[in-house]
């Protein structure tokens, strides 16, 4: 074999193949949530009603019921599951917190819910400032016990505190403590929201 030939087939036989580009792989397009978030807080429906705090003031009322149900709804995971079985409430869907806590009284204002008698029903609203919110529906009765509805507003409460215990209900821990249930004034409807500041949503 000629010794240019030879040359020529080494070349050959020890070049590397000329590697092919890898393709880049496209970015998988996760959707946005707090994007997606803000569009379904868009299409919620204004609800601009001013609310109050005042049946939260003053010293706890002293009933042996609501502190039993209050005691079961902070013992911890299985105890806050317990009782909201016992209260027809099997558990607790829904993408955010909002949607969480209506569904939550939606199923206590079904007939398979002793709170049937006391919840009527509970949907999710925005305020002007595009706060979202759930306006729960309390049957008229609700104020008519003998707390002046505190006992009434202490187990809506409790529930609230139920579903974030059994982890129904995710609400980060620095928005726990801004979380405001409060009377629709002139309404039997209760409102929960997340504030800092107490009595804000319609201003």
């Amino acid at each position: 074999m000629k010794k240019n030939t030879k040359n020529f087939l080494n070349l050959i036989f020890e070049r590397e193949e000329p590697k092919e580009p890898k393709e880049k792989k496209a970015k998988s397009s996760k959707p946005d949530k707090e994007s997606s978030e803000k569009k379904s807080i868009d299409a919620l429906p204004l609800f601009n009603q001013p609310t109050s705090n005042k049946i939260a003031a003053g010293r706890p009322i002293s009933d042996p019921g609501l502190t039993n149900i209050r005691h079961r709804a902070e013992a911890g995971s299985a105890e806050a599951a317990a009782l909201l079985k016992d209260l027809g409430i099997s558990g607790i869907s829904g993408s955010n917190w909002f949607s969480q806590i209506e569904n939550l009284f939606k199923s206590a204002a079904s007939y398979d819910s002793p709170l049937d008698a006391l919840i009527q029903g509970a949907k999710i609203v925005k305020s002007k400032n595009s706060i979202p919110g759930v306006l729960i529906d309390l049957r008229p009765q609700w104020k008519e016990d003998e707390k002046s509805g505190k006992r009434s507003y202490g187990f809506v409460r409790s529930l609230i505190i139920a579903g974030m215990y059994t982890g129904g209900i995710n609400i980060k821990a620095s928005k726990r403590r801004m979380l405001r249930v409060e009377i629709v004034e002139g309404e039997d409807k209760a409102l929960v929201y997340i504030s800092k500041k107490a009595q804000s949503w319609a201003k």
